[in-house]
């Protein structure tokens, strides 16, 4: 049996918490999809009591699993048990502190449970290098274990090459102080790049130093409609050439996704006042001081032809826009039951991956509406598909496994991959599994016995099989 008492006393007042419903709503996903038994909920506020949680957990008969959780703001069921027996959930909310802010040097160092939206404003005018809608509740921890893609990877590159160096508790109850702030360090195997994206099964994070962007003075917000997603494509790499370095984002959305977002938002409205085109591309840039008119020119030249374009010409405007695309995940569960895929492919395969996608998923259910949307600038989707107009969620359930065959199918036909920012978690761990290399795969199962033997950290996620 567990004993809760001393780890209690470990770590002090409001450090753990037994409350049924807490610990019941702690063990649900975010989507509903999962839910496993909690024992209780760790608070720990500082590396050392996290640590103290590690030894406690592996000293008990039997270990006890801990499922590190952040905001739990993920999509594949990687922050909640997945395992029969309960788990000891290990949550960062109380690790929430800035430590450093470096406005010279351009660096952050944050706890693991800061929020994102709070890390932005502690380092305005500076920009943390990502972005994306769950900005407000997402917290630093979970989006480093996650690796999260977000907006802005297409100026900005992926999170992994922002992380200076982290701090974090190993399985072995171990105090890993990483916290370098240089850009060069090849003194050693790079342990911050095996943490980062491996969800919670190597460690746990409870601090990163990120390394900051310079502020953005100007932006342009412009909304396109097409008529198929080649010609947004090609039209985005024009722009690419152009104003290479300048494209802070480029979301791409089909007509029916941004029909039921303004649905779901009664404060927007139809931006163009009439008939929308099939697609949709959401494309923002950063300016360089003194050239805006210039380039706001040269980017009208470059849509000659194409109709309709809106440029949004305040602040409040491109923000309204950006709700558009914001609301879309949340406007789908107002349609019922949905299927979600999040996939990348090559830049070249979008248009291959969005027609052929979309006619494999409504040939394998018949009135399902595909609506895949997502991050044109760098070649990853949120795939996902609504059931039929009255199919009830269990019925349409069912699909689950045809649909992700064909779709990851295709994308592995493409070069792609099946998880491009949400993780694997317990959702895509046997389809990750059916694609990955079996030499990676062992590697990978090497890497996670030699670090947790005892299988305490996450388990039941990310790789196949017991150790």
């Amino acid at each position: 049996m567990a004993d809760l008492n001393t780890l209690a006393h470990r770590l002090g007042p409001q450090g753990l918490v037994r409350d049924p419903a807490d610990c019941l709503a702690a063990g649900t996903d975010w989507r509903g999809l999962y839910k496993g038994p909690v024992l209780a909920i760790a608070r720990p506020d500082s590396p050392q009591t996290v640590a103290e949680t590690v030894r406690w957990a592996a000293a008990q008969t039997p270990p006890v699993a801990l499922v590190p959780q952040g905001g739990k703001t993920s999509l594949a069921g990687g922050a909640v048990p997945s395992e029969n027996a309960p788990a000891l959930i290990l949550s960062s909310q109380r690790l929430n502190r800035i430590r450093t802010v470096d406005r010279a040097g351009q660096v952050l160092i944050a706890e693991a449970g800061v929020i994102l939206e709070t890390a932005k404003q502690a380092v305005a005018p500076l920009e943390v290098p990502l972005d994306l809608a769950a900005r407000g509740s997402a917290q630093i921890g979970g989006l480093l274990a996650s690796h999260a893609g977000g907006l802005n990877v297409v100026r900005y590159g992926s999170l992994r090459a922002h992380v200076l160096g982290l701090e974090a508790v190993l399985p072995n109850g171990e105090i890993w102080h990483g916290l370098k702030t240089v850009t060069k360090d090849n003194s050693g195997y790079d342990l911050k790049s095996l943490l980062i994206g491996s969800e919670g099964t190597l460690g746990f994070i409870t601090a990163a130093a990120l390394r900051l962007s310079p502020p953005i003075p100007e932006r342009l917000t412009l909304l396109m409609g097409f008529q198929n997603p080649r010609q947004a494509l090609d039209l985005f790499q024009r722009f690419q050439a152009q104003f290479y370095g300048q494209i802070l984002a480029a979301e791409f959305m089909p007509r029916e996704g941004v029909l039921r977002a303004l649905h779901a938002d009664p404060g927007l409205t139809n931006p163009f006042g009439k008939a929308l085109h099939p697609w949709l591309l959401l494309l923002e840039m950063a300016h360089r001081p003194g050239l805006v008119n210039a380039e706001i020119a040269l980017a009208y030249g470059l849509l000659s032809g194409l109709e309709p374009v809106i440029q949004a010409q305040s602040s409040t405007q491109a923000a309204r826009l950006w709700r558009i695309r914001e609301g879309m995940q949340s406007a789908q569960s107002l349609y019922g039951a949905s299927i979600k895929h999040d996939v990348s492919v090559p830049l070249n395969a979008v248009p291959d991956l969005l027609e052929q996608g979309m006619a494999l998923a409504k040939s394998t259910v018949l009135g399902c509406c595909p609506l895949p949307f997502g991050h044109l600038g760098d070649g990853s989707f949120h795939f996902n598909i609504s059931a039929p107009d009255g199919m009830l969620e269990d019925e349409f359930r069912v699909y689950t496994p045809a649909l992700n065959r064909v779709i990851h199918d295709l994308v592995h036909e493409l070069g792609g991959s099946i998880s491009a920012e949400h993780g694997l978690g317990q959702y895509r761990r046997a389809e990750a599994h059916r694609f990955r290399d079996p030499a990676a795969s062992a590697a990978m199962a090497k890497i996670k016995a030699a670090l947790d033997p005892l299988n305490i950290f996450n388990p039941g996620k990310y790789l196949m099989g017991k150790l």
